[in-house]
């Protein structure tokens, strides 16, 4: 999987950026800011972690395109499966 510098979201353009250490919140891996349209992924996770906190942070922007509040569990259980739906089908996302 490759994490693109930037990400489309219900209309909304993200920047993605890999960061030392995410500023609202040093002991995060991830954030979304919908204020300043960015993906804030910290740098020191390994490739897989990386990429599960990029989908999840993709799956709360689509929670909030649809009005949903998306509880931190079920959107890390969402990341966890969809990353590995594209990892065990890659031929679907050519």
């Amino acid at each position: 999987m490759t994490i693109p510098e930037r990400v489309k979201i219900g209309g909304i353009t993200y920047d993605v950026q890999t960061v030392e250490q995410i500023s609202s919140a040093p002991e995060r891996v991830g954030e979304r800011n919908t204020a300043f349209t960015r993906i804030q992924l910290r740098a020191s996770q390994s490739k897989q972690s990386k990429e599960v906190t990029f989908l999840h942070e993709v799956i709360h922007g689509m929670g909030d395109v649809l009005g949903k509040d998306l509880d931190e569990e079920l959107t890390e259980g969402l990341a966890q499966m969809l990353y590995q739906v594209i990892g065990d089908n890659p031929e679907m996302f050519k």
